[in-house]
């Protein structure tokens, strides 16, 4: 039996779990994905583990500032409506009101797929360092954007990581089957939500 996680030293890691987001996914999937999001939340509260969330939103400043040259964002620019979409005051950015933080929470805010990337990024990194963060439980959408760059990021810099199988999505099913059964265990143990308990 490997040794038990220290709930001090971990968080769960909660990935663009926004209302904008989810609503893109097939509805039975992002239902699921809510569910089971929900259910690891209230084990962390349970367990007196850290919980974070990262958002995705982008002020008009920042819309501004991305290159023309970028395939992923630059369309932004383009359009109006996806501007007032993705801004940090809109509905389509808040956390969906099941998985809500409460006070205490480390909440950040990103401006690009990766999150600990660009300005903002730091201080989720300075908040992990301050509680002695070594150990990080993923679980988001979508599974080929957010978290795969959480997962590289976060293997880089020598956290140990755990992917929630369940709490991630992705437009393309396949695809999140892929990365959660061939790429991810190259960098972090894939579980289910309702593993969590053998952890600790």
């Amino acid at each position: 039996m490997s040794t038990p996680l220290d709930p001090k030293k971990t968080t769960l890691l909660l990935l663009d779990l926004q209302n904008g987001f989810l609503q893109r996914l097939p509805p039975d999937t992002s239902a699921s994905v809510i569910d089971n999001a929900a259910s690891a939340i209230a084990f962390a509260r349970k367990n007196d583990i850290k919980l974070s969330y990262i958002r995705a939103a982008l002020d008009e400043s920042e819309v501004e500032a991305i290159p023309d040259h970028s395939p992923a964002f630059a369309n932004f620019k383009k359009s109006k409506e996806m501007i007032a979409a993705i801004h940090p005051d809109a509905p389509s950015t808040q956390i969906h009101p099941k998985l809500t933080p409460q006070a205490g929470d480390f909440v950040h805010r990103k401006i690009r797929y990766g999150a600990f990337m660009k300005t903002h990024s730091n201080s989720m990194l300075e908040d992990f360092a301050s509680r002695d963060i070594d150990t990080v439980i993923i679980g988001g959408v979508v599974t080929s954007g957010a978290v795969l760059s959480a997962v590289r990021q976060l293997a880089d810099l020598d956290f140990q990581l755990f992917v929630l199988d369940d709490c991630c999505a992705d437009h393309d099913a396949e695809l999140h089957t892929v990365l959660c059964e061939k790429v991810f265990p190259s960098q972090a143990r894939v579980i289910k939500s309702s593993e969590l308990e053998n952890l600790f």
